[in-house]
């Protein structure tokens, strides 16, 4: 049940159309200015969108901090870790 590449990124990038408050996604983009290895596919779409958080996996990153891109988007890598998501009154 994979998608190929381009209707995965079409799809990936229709769901950032919709403004989610947060994204889980197998895939990791790619931060190389941090050498966090990914998909540059992946960082280009979440960089022309509004900022969310997004989780994701696949390729491990060697931190535990929450990563930002240029337009606030926060990015969680699930490498060794478990979320805990709460909702506030």
């Amino acid at each position: 049940f994979r998608l190929e590449e381009p209707f995965y990124l079409n799809a990936f990038e229709k769901l950032l159309r919709q403004q989610p408050d947060m994204l889980l996604t197998h895939l990791s983009p790619h931060l190389a200015e941090y050498g966090f290895l990914g998909e540059p596919q992946l960082t280009r779409i979440l960089e022309k969108y509004a900022d969310n958080l997004v989780c994701c996996g696949h390729s491990h990153w060697d931190t535990s901090q929450v990563v930002a891109l240029k337009n606030d988007t926060q990015i969680l890598n699930a490498d060794s870790k478990v979320f805990i998501l709460q909702a506030y009154p």
